[in-house]
């Protein structure tokens, strides 16, 4: 029997002042039969139906320039002091309502947010004194259940810039971090960064560089959260993104948004004009 498969394609819409674009489906091979009931006095039985453990559900969404005010109205009130734009994609898959068969990709990318705000980010901050900060962040996960395994990441403000070192995870489940990050502090080697040729870059940056260690639950105090790590040789992409970072004035730009529609499937055309709403 060839599995069975729905596709819904083309959702679209407005959210948070922002745009929503997607696709689901789901996926069924060789149904499990099993009785609604016990057999009726005659012998017959009640139709087969296919368990929800057998059907595989996936998707591929996009957020777009989503306002982070509208979101924290949203979900926790009326805060005027929030700001700054999110965008996000995703291809995830799942069997049934097993989470831990959930697979499949995500990526971040925030535009001016306050991250002293967010979980894990405002205790890095705190800790490289940096607190006040708007900032720009990208981060791609893999997804294998609750556990995400990142990719990348990056932050950039105007003091500073800090990039993950890749295969570290995050337990959503438990709220559990364990990864290790570099950071720069811009505000003082602007100067090195855009003077100073790529291959002399780290030797010249060895004592100003910052390696952490963030292990430990989402909520620790960077006191508990944190420890510095010996310097290890930092790649040529790590020095770049600092480069690049640094003559941007602390902007992550560049083709984030290309990256995020990247992971996905999406039959994306030129955004659909919207078209005015007449007064009655």
């Amino acid at each position: 029997m060839r599995p069975a498969m729905v596709r819904l394609r083309g959702v679209s819409g407005r959210v948070w002042g922002g745009r929503l674009e997607g696709a689901a489906g789901a996926t069924w091979g060789t149904p499990t039969t099993q009785p609604l009931r016990p057999p009726a006095p005659s012998g017959r039985t009640q139709p087969a139906r296919t368990r929800l453990d057998d059907v595989v559900f996936s998707g591929d969404v996009i957020l777009t320039n989503v306002d982070m005010a509208e979101v924290t109205r949203q979900f926790q009130g009326h805060d005027p002091s929030r700001q700054g734009r999110a965008s996000a994609s995703g291809k995830l898959s799942i069997r049934g309502l097993d989470v831990k068969s959930l697979g499949g990709k995500v990526a971040v990318y925030m535009d001016d947010v306050e991250a002293f705000r967010l979980p894990v980010l405002s205790q890095i901050l705190t800790f490289l004194k940096v607190q006040k900060e708007t900032s720009d962040f990208h981060g791609t996960f893999d997804m294998q259940g609750l556990t995400a395994t990142i990719e990348r990441a990056r932050l950039a403000n105007r003091l500073s810039a800090l990039e993950v070192e890749p295969g570290g995870t995050i337990d959503l489940g438990q709220g559990r971090m364990d990864f290790y990050l570099v950071a720069v502090p811009l505000s003082t080697v602007r100067d090195l960064l855009l003077k100073i040729p790529l291959v002399n870059l780290l030797v010249n940056l060895q004592d100003k560089l910052t390696r952490l260690l963030v292990r430990g639950q989402w909520d620790d105090p960077p006191s508990k959260l944190l420890s510095v790590q010996p310097i290890r040789n930092v790649g040529e992409g790590t020095l770049t993104f600092f480069r690049d970072v640094a003559r941007s004035g602390g902007q992550i730009g560049g083709d984030v948004l290309n990256t995020l529609r990247s992971i996905i499937e999406l039959p994306f055309g030129k955004p659909r004009k919207e078209q005015p709403v007449e007064e009655p």
